[in-house]
């Protein structure tokens, strides 16, 4: 089956994000794990993850450990495009003032079959004050897009066409910058 080039490049992108994780070093973590296994306490805030979904996300936690580190915070039906969406972070609920101090991801689905639609890391125990070379991002990409579709599900892409970048920023309380780049 043919996949579309917007699907391509969401993929392509989202994977991207990850390569900080390559730049900086591996950090360990004593926050509770939101594993597939855990009790979450139930909240206006949270709909039942579809079997579907929690399959998918099964696999990706196993591609991207560092995500069972992270507590759900959200999941979410959006019927305008029958995607389901789980937002996930290491942040303490008490904890107020600037997120990006915190690991942070956004999973969204296809509710119906759990599809991988899109995702998004970001994350401070990464940052870097260098940026990934096109080529790191590249190969990172293409090790992550192997992995998922694996070697001849992932010839259906071909090569990239195109490049794509994003920043933001953000001050803290003591005065420090932290910028969020991703390619």
């Amino acid at each position: 089956m043919k996949r579309t080039l917007p699907l391509t490049a969401l993929f392509l992108s989202s994977s991207l994000m990850l390569t900080p994780s390559v730049l900086a070093e591996e950090v360990e973590s004593g926050t509770t794990q939101a594993t597939s296994t855990q009790t979450v306490k139930a909240t206006e805030a949270l709909t039942p993850i579809p079997p579907a979904v929690q399959k998918t996300m099964d696999r990706l936690f196993t591609l991207q450990p560092e995500l069972k580190k992270l507590n759900i915070i959200t999941s979410r039906e959006l019927e305008y495009d029958q995607s389901f969406l789980v937002n996930l972070s290491d942040r303490p609920e008490e904890k107020t003032g600037n997120s990006k101090e915190y690991m942070s991801a956004y999973l969204r689905f296809d509710k119906k079959t759990g599809e991988l639609l899109s995702f998004d890391i970001q994350a401070t125990a990464w940052a870097s004050e260098k940026m990934p070379s096109r080529q790191l991002a590249q190969d990172t990409a293409e090790r992550f897009l192997t992995e998922w579709f694996g070697t001849e599900g992932r010839k259906q892409f071909g090569k990239p066409t195109g490049y794509n970048g994003f920043a933001s920023a953000t001050r803290n309380e003591d005065g420090t910058i932290v910028t969020w780049r991703e390619r």
